[in-house]
């Protein structure tokens, strides 16, 4: 990264992406080792006081590394120019680097998770432009997209997108016709929600889909790894196959 001034930072993000994934896994491979030599000689009866300023450093890592991932995710904005002074960097606003920016964005994806573990169909048309607006204002706020693919895990998340592509084309309750009175908003709906797993992709995180789930591979992709395609095209393609 590169400062030059006050508000100003300029990030090579596929370098940035390499060091956030590197300092992740040291981060963990030094707190686990550090916590397990300093148990082992704990139980010989001997002190272990000099790990726990590894663990402390471990510790600290920790807390940095959510900055860092959020500076990366800045950097992948659209609105983001190459700065002429630096090739192959971008700008980035640091007044949008803070932990209470983290924080927000965690809060929302407590909310759309909880809002998204349920049919579309059952959702109040309150609930559903909460939800809606939810994605539309966060895929691309960190840690959103990691906590929302984390929490839903692949199943999850692709359970979700099948709900969406065939809310407004399933038999009703009584087994009749039925309508989806929001069905022209599925398809945004269904966009925002590529972009959350796009940038859930893009983070890497060792967490991301959670212990023993399968992960998402690619960027860019819909959840069977693929270009997304809109509500109307998957209507017209045949159904995905669940192995």
């Amino acid at each position: 990264m590169a400062h030059e001034g006050e508000g100003f930072s300029g990030i090579d993000p596929e370098k940035l992406h390499r060091v956030v994934t590197a300092a992740e896994r040291d981060q963990r491979w030094l707190a686990e080792r550090a916590s397990y030599y300093k148990n082992q000689l704990a139980s010989y009866g001997i002190g272990g006081g000099e790990f726990g300023g590894i663990q402390h450093t471990a510790s600290w890592a920790e807390h940095e590394l959510p900055l860092l991932k959020r500076r990366y995710y800045l950097s992948l904005n659209e609105g983001n120019g190459p700065d002429s002074r630096h090739p192959g960097m971008v700008r980035i606003k640091e007044e949008l680097v803070s932990r209470e920016a983290n924080a927000k964005a965690a809060k929302a994806a407590k909310r759309a998770t909880a809002l998204a573990e349920r049919d579309p169909e059952d959702l109040s048309p309150e609930e559903f432009d909460e939800l809606k607006k939810l994605f539309a204002q966060n895929y691309d706020e960190y840690p959103f997209a990691e906590k929302v693919v984390g929490e839903l895990g692949a199943k999850g998340t692709l359970e979700f997108w099948e709900k969406l592509s065939n809310a407004d084309r399933r038999p009703g309750r009584d087994g009749g016709p039925r309508f989806f009175e929001r069905a022209d908003d599925l398809d945004a709906m269904q966009k925002n929600l590529s972009l959350t797993v796009a940038a859930a992709t893009n983070s890497d995180s060792g967490g991301q889909c959670g212990s023993g789930r399968r992960t998402f591979s690619g960027s860019w992709t819909s959840p069977w790894g693929r270009p997304a395609p809109t509500r109307r095209a998957v209507s017209a393609a045949p159904r995905a196959s669940s192995s």
